[in-house]
């Protein structure tokens, strides 16, 4: 069993975040001091909640991460205990469910020492995963209770027993401690990427991935197998499915393989339109990849009748229309019109032309209908209805010191809220989540939230995502 590695933590406190901020704008002019004087207010004022940080465990294809999320909750006694029960419950409808049974409680905390000792109920047994899943949970643990001043370590029981293991792979005989290092974070060519905001959001949904290399290549073309990939995963068909029967001669025994089936049973390929083969590694020219997406986003329009997709543009003439195939000439007007697939400033198409890859994200994001200029938001989505329970804004950003800004209006538009995020990456993309407690909004007619940026330049609020509460 391999030891876990204990690193020292790096705790800020809201209010030293909020000082991390307001000292670079010292600087700026008188204006923007004055605009952003309540929002250091709001922050030195609320007595009456506290925050904290959750570490979800993400088990990736590119490998496996912890992803932290700020909660804001009515002040408690317990801080440890209410981030730990948090982390249990998981956020629903997102990739941040923890491996942890749900059923499990918390039965006591005790700390001595630095070292917190959590005594799980007996469900905690229950748990099934394998090495990288024991890491994962673990990490996730040890990270969550380890961000408070007094826990720099934690020690495991299970209905007051020790436990030498969760799992059965990592030793737990000794206090261990957190790895900050795990936290989910942009691949090193998409930190500073202007596509950067879609390719890290789709990656955290597992939706696309990078190479063996951990890059992304975000301006190499994109594969006709990489783009099926990519579309399967971004309309949900499930794993496992298949087809009796492999079509295509030189995909029997390639990578792309259980795409390609689902694809085709799904109806985005067509095995009559190919031939013999499918060509999997070939760059997928933009009229067969317009074809292949209308149809990919019509899947996923009618598995999400929740989402209020944009209305279509008018309709689009390109000067080339000659020159793409009579089979893809309507999928190509038609991606146009959904806003998926642009054409050229010269009002070409260029069906003959290739993606790249980080063209490629952004078209999946769009036909998923996330949308951002430096925010982009996996959860609120267009059509969000809140059922007045916790209320969730996840998301990737290009923010200032990597802050991203948040406001609740009551109906009649008076401010009841504001807090922000702190996001994983600096000043290039980084992911962040937040949930704010249904708790802190108890009595007080939230009618709209709002999420934002402030422009560094002249204090004004930028990137503005707005969704009623009502």
């Amino acid at each position: 069993m391999a030891n876990y590695i204990n690193l020292k933590a790096h705790v800020v406190s809201s209010r030293s975040r909020q000082l991390r901020l307001a000292i670079p704008m010292l600087v700026l002019t008188l204006a923007l001091v004055q605009a952003l004087l309540p929002v250091a207010n709001a922050y030195a004022s609320e007595s009456e909640r506290t925050r904290f940080t959750v570490y979800f465990p993400m088990y990736l294809m590119s490998g496996v991460y912890v992803h932290p999320v700020d909660y804001i909750v009515p002040l408690t006694t317990t801080p440890v205990q209410a981030a730990l029960e948090a982390l249990i419950a998981g956020i629903p409808g997102s990739p941040f469910m923890t491996s942890i049974p749900t059923e499990t409680k918390i039965l006591d905390i005790s700390i001595k020492d630095e070292v917190a000792t959590i005594n799980f109920s007996q469900e905690m047994r229950n748990l099934n995963v394998g090495a990288p899943g024991e890491l994962a949970v673990l990490t996730a643990i040890a990270n969550t209770a380890c961000q408070f001043p007094n826990v720099s370590k934690i020690q495991i029981q299970i209905e007051g027993e020790p436990v030498e293991s969760l799992a059965g792979h990592i030793d737990m005989t000794e206090p261990v401690g957190p790895n900050w290092d795990a936290a989910f974070r942009p691949m090193d060519d998409v930190a500073q990427h202007w596509a950067g905001g879609a390719i890290l959001l789709l990656q955290s949904m597992d939706i696309i991935a990078g190479y063996p290399d951990d890059l992304f290549h975000p301006e190499d073309e994109v594969t006709r197998a990489e783009f099926v990939k990519m579309l399967v995963e971004a309309v949900g068909v499930p794993e496992g499915t298949s087809a009796s029967e492999m079509p295509f001669a030189d995909v029997a025994s390639h990578w792309a393989r259980p795409y390609i089936e689902r694809a085709i049973l799904t109806g985005m390929i067509v095995p009559s339109e190919y031939g013999e083969e499918f060509k999997p590694d070939e760059v997928i020219p933009r009229e067969e990849m317009a074809y292949i997406l209308v149809k990919a986003s019509d899947a996923y329009r009618a598995a999400h009748p929740e989402i209020q997709f944009a209305a279509d543009i008018e309709d689009v003439t390109f000067t080339d229309s000659e020159s793409i195939q009579a089979k893809y000439r309507e999928a190509a007007q038609e991606s146009a019109k959904r806003g998926l697939i642009n054409g050229y400033p010269d009002d070409t198409f260029g069906p003959h032309n290739g993606l790249k890859r980080s063209e490629a994200a952004t078209v999946i994001a769009r036909m998923m209908e996330i949308k951002g200029d430096k925010v982009f938001l996996q959860k609120p989505k267009p059509g969000f209805a809140w059922d007045g329970g916790n209320l969730y804004v996840l998301g990737s950003a290009a923010a200032f010191e990597a802050n991203v800004n948040f406001r609740i209006r009551t109906t009649e538009g008076t401010e009841i809220f504001e807090s922000y995020s702190t996001s994983t990456n600096g000043m290039g993309w980084g992911a962040f989540g937040i949930c704010v407690d249904s708790r802190v909004l108890s009595g007080k007619d939230p009618g709209a939230l709002e999420v934002y940026l402030i422009d560094m330049r002249d204090g004004d609020e930028i990137s503005k995502h707005t969704f009623s509460l009502e």
